[in-house]
């Protein structure tokens, strides 16, 4: 009983412990006005410039599981596109890595 009582205990101290660090490690807001985003409600965005689009897939990619190369490994996309024949649109008729604009 004295052992359930001081795990309880533990516990309890444990997760009491761990709010009173998260209140004191709220994140400070920086108001320098060079670092700051626009508000979007305020400005519109220039419509006359380009923007970039990053296109990030698959869990094992991010994680940099992910591999281009080499040709003779299997799995890698140069393997898939070129000796698989899939993913063939990605490749130019040189079989050269299309280049998107």
């Amino acid at each position: 009983m004295t052992t359930i009582f001081l795990a309880t205990s533990r516990c309890i101290l444990l997760v009491l412990a761990m709010g009173s660090a998260s209140v004191l490690a709220q994140e400070t807001i920086n108001t320098d006005p060079n670092q700051q985003l626009p508000d979007p409600g305020v400005e519109l965005p220039a419509s006359d410039k380009p923007i970039k689009v990053f296109i990030l897939m698959g869990q094992s990619n991010m994680v940099g599981f992910g591999r281009v190369e080499p040709e003779t490994t299997q799995g890698t996309l140069a393997r898939l596109a070129r000796t698989e024949n899939k993913y063939s649109h990605l490749l130019d008729d040189a079989g050269n890595w299309t280049v998107r604009n």
